[in-house]
């Protein structure tokens, strides 16, 4: 995939970035008035799974592209890895911000970081991760509603192949992918912009991009708007095992959603909980909400929920148990 140069920063941007930093100051990061920033090329954390004994080398530059592990791109610079070896075999979240108090690993320091800091990295992000034609660019006017869909972690391709491919051939033309990475404000404005003239919005997220949905929904909350309709699908998993890395807990739905369509399934171990009590939302006031379990012995794993091309690949009890609910809720918006 091609990536973009991202559009250089002002002196005085440089500065408001540099001070960002700074005043985070996390051990690793040499800051001083002449440092260079971190490059940023994603702000939330990747999931990787780590081998009892096994030495790693987390990039701190930002330069490596193994992220987010180093291969040597900071040689001939101040940047240096930090070398750990993990106790455990197992899952953990690893920073990508670079800019956690314990690296490697994840402190949710992405959720609190400075709006121009945040800017940045979505510059970055924004022409590095999504490809032309994910934006459907309808006008705002169109007929039917204003449809988000966020994929999650590695997962765009497959959402664009699958889950966005669908929802238009259903009808619904102004349907647009975003990154998880992207903006929950970015994401916001682009529904907010239809509502003058009556149009509906509509949030879909798949895996962390579940996660997502809801935080644009917040944004949204504060601004006084309600979302329609909202679809999480397998949006569980390590992501709600610590929930203080989303600055928010998961199943607190804010008060603006109307609908809220939540479905996993208990043989994908990426987005569902361990214990089943972890996994349904429960519904506020006014409020409708629908919890989808899929059983173990469907055999739906992650990919799998959203798998909707070739038809003979999608398995049957997402036909049935996933699809036609949803398509049933876009109709009634239309």
């Amino acid at each position: 995939m091609l990536r973009k140069k991202p559009q250089r920063l002002s002196r005085s941007q440089q500065q408001r970035l540099q001070k960002a930093v700074c005043s985070h100051s996390p051990a690793h990061l040499p800051c001083n008035p002449v440092t260079p920033l971190p490059r940023v090329d994603c702000a939330e954390p990747a999931l990787v799974a780590l081998e009892a004994g096994q030495r790693y080398a987390w990039c701190s530059c930002g330069l490596s592209r193994s992220q987010p592990f180093c291969d040597g791109s900071h040689v001939g610079s101040m940047w240096y890895p930090v070398i750990f070896t993990p106790k455990r075999t197992q899952l953990d979240w690893i920073c990508n911000c670079k800019l956690t108090r314990q690296p490697p690993y994840c402190d949710a320091s992405h959720n609190r970081l400075p709006q121009c800091y945040q800017r940045h990295v979505q510059g970055l992000q924004l022409d590095s991760v999504k490809p032309a034609g994910w934006i459907a660019g309808l006008p705002n006017h169109a007929a039917g509603p204003r449809i988000a869909l966020i994929h999650g972690l590695l997962a765009g391709e497959h959402m664009e192949r699958n889950l966005l491919r669908w929802v238009r051939e259903a009808g619904f033309a102004d349907a647009s992918l975003f990154s998880n990475h992207c903006s929950p404000v970015v994401i916001a404005d682009f529904l907010a912009a239809a509502l003058p003239h009556g149009r509906r919005l509509v949030l879909m997220g798949f895996s962390q991009g579940g996660f997502q949905v809801l935080k644009v929904a917040k944004v949204l909350s504060r601004r006084g708007l309600a979302v329609d309709l909202v679809a999480s699908f397998a949006a569980g998993g390590m992501g709600r095992l610590y929930p203080s890395q989303w600055g928010f807990h998961a199943r607190r739905l804010p008060d603006n959603i109307n609908h809220f369509i939540n479905i996993y399934s208990h043989a994908d171990v990426m987005g569902t909980d361990p214990w089943s009590s972890g996994n349904a939302v429960s519904a506020r006031e006014g409020m409708t909400v629908e919890n989808i379990a899929l059983a173990k012995s469907d055999a739906v794993d992650h990919l799998a929920l959203v798998r909707c091309f070739p038809q003979e690949r999608v398995h049957p009890v997402v036909a049935e148990r996933v699809l036609a609910p949803v398509l049933a809720a876009l109709n009634a918006l239309a």
